[in-house]
């Protein structure tokens, strides 16, 4: 049994016990719905799931040892579709990327204003490259068209991040091969945008 079935048979035993059981505690409201939605995944609209979750929705919240019977069968019925359905059990197992709000809004802001910075640069023909050790660069025709590529390839990037968050499928190696991929590019445009530069520089 996978550490998040246990889990839920824990929660699901504790309810039952509370009917039971005077030193037992009832489950929390977050605790119930946390099963409810994980039992959700492999049993899609179920009767006994919708009567649950419709008892655990109200506002006063009122249980009886009717639905923790209730949860312990659904909690039977799961366990053993899970046994013998794979597809269910990887998506059962599956647990979306979280990525934290700070970052999520970093990333916005950071794609927008590079991606605001090239295009005013692709605007007046000059985009001025700053360097670490140098005064920098400026960059003018075609190799302004050129970084400004390697520009929208970082932001693809850090958006891509964002779009992960809140796709809920498990798709992520996707997301993380397509951001390997405009990452790469975009190093590859990075250099090249320099390259151009040097050789329209040298070949006049």
């Amino acid at each position: 049994m996978n550490n998040r079935l246990t889990d839920l048979s824990d929660i699901v035993s504790r309810f039952g016990a509370s009917f039971t059981s005077s030193s037992a505690t009832l489950p929390s409201r977050a605790e119930l719905e946390q099963c409810l939605k994980h039992f959700g995944k492999v049993l899609g609209k179920h009767p006994l799931l919708e009567d649950l979750r419709a008892a655990i929705s109200e506002e006063r919240l009122v249980l009886s040892s009717h639905h923790a019977e209730s949860m312990s069968e659904l909690l039977d019925i799961v366990r053993n579709e899970l046994a013998t359905n794979a597809a269910k059990r990887r998506e059962f197992d599956y647990e979306p990327n979280h990525i934290p709000v700070k970052e999520r809004l970093s990333n916005f802001f950071f794609a927008f204003a590079l991606l605001g910075y090239g295009g005013l640069g692709l605007k007046i023909d000059d985009l001025y490259i700053p360097g670490k050790r140098s005064s920098g660069v400026h960059l003018h025709g075609a190799p302004v068209w050129v970084m400004f590529a390697a520009i929208c390839c970082a932001a693809i990037v850090l958006l891509a991040t964002i779009v992960d968050h809140y796709d809920r499928r498990d798709n992520e190696r996707h997301y993380q091969a397509t951001a390997a991929w405009f990452r790469n590019a975009g190093w590859g445009l990075f250099a090249g945008a320099f390259v151009l530069d040097l050789y329209l520089k040298f070949s006049r």
